[in-house]
């Protein structure tokens, strides 16, 4: 179980949710994922075929009274998934795609969790918040950038909103010298603002007494076409602010750890 891949139609999972107690949560997933047009009749088809591809697997028995036992491993799984202690996503979005993978910390372990062609969910048990760094080191790809040095900048939301989609790097660099940023920062930053692979984040996800997700620390993350950049939002009154920070293997491996604390 540590080191395989539990693989589960959104059906499947829906069925566990149901065996778990959470009807409303299984059929919260469904309509999500499949369209809230679906029928009480085609829903029960759905999770009756479900069940049985579950049976095919041996992760699902039913007794001689009908009584349903579904795999532990997969019931622990489910569980910390969709009642976590906390969770920690990573994500980017470019024109064409949007990806993100979610870590879920809970009942002393740790599953990754992310949905393959939208609708086959992957959970994978890991065992340190090591591999969740180094996942997130592999999934922005950062051994693909280099490691760089730069003066301490921070400036504001509005500054950065205002030039992330501009192309001309004359109009860039004067607003971030406007701004306050040292030369060295902004010569690099302007360069990867104006030719940006994506933009991303990773957010450490908290849950309240409804379960409802809620994220008040994390970082946001500029990819250009030669390095990576960390926005960590200042912790003070001015909450539009964030620091500039090099998006270097060390110093993501500290804000990440920050955040897992």
């Amino acid at each position: 179980m540590a080191t395989e891949a539990l693989r589960l139609s959104v059906e499947e999972l829906a069925l566990i949710l149901n065996h778990l107690g959470q009807p409303e949560a299984g059929r919260g997933i469904l309509t999500a994922q499949l369209g809230a047009d679906l029928t009480q009749e085609e829903v029960h088809a759905r999770l009756m075929a479900s069940s049985h591809a579950l049976m095919a697997r041996g992760w699902l028995e039913i007794d001689s009274e009908g009584k349903i036992t579904i795999d532990p491993n997969l019931v622990r799984a489910t569980r910390i998934i969709t009642r976590p202690a906390f969770s920690l996503r990573y994500s980017y979005s470019t024109p064409e795609v949007e990806v993100l993978t979610t870590y879920h910390f809970g009942e002393g372990t740790i599953f990754e969790h992310f949905l393959e062609m939208g609708l086959v969910h992957n959970l994978v048990e890991l065992s340190s918040q090591e591999e969740v760094i180094q996942r997130g080191i592999d999934f922005f790809q950062l051994a693909l950038t280099p490691d760089f040095t730069c003066s301490d900048a921070t400036v504001s939301n509005d500054v950065m909103n205002s030039v992330k989609d501009a192309k001309d790097q004359g109009t860039v660099l004067r607003k971030l010298q406007q701004a306050g940023i040292p030369e060295d920062t902004r010569l690099l930053l302007a360069e990867d603002i104006r030719t940006s692979l994506y933009r991303g984040s990773i957010l450490r996800i908290e849950y309240g007494a409804d379960n409802a997700p809620q994220s008040n620390r994390g970082l946001l993350v500029l990819r250009g076409s030669q390095r990576l950049w960390l926005l960590r939002p200042v912790s003070r009154k001015e909450t539009n602010l964030v620091h500039i920070l090099p998006g270097t293997e060390h110093r993501f491996r500290q804000e990440v750890a920050e955040l897992l604390k």
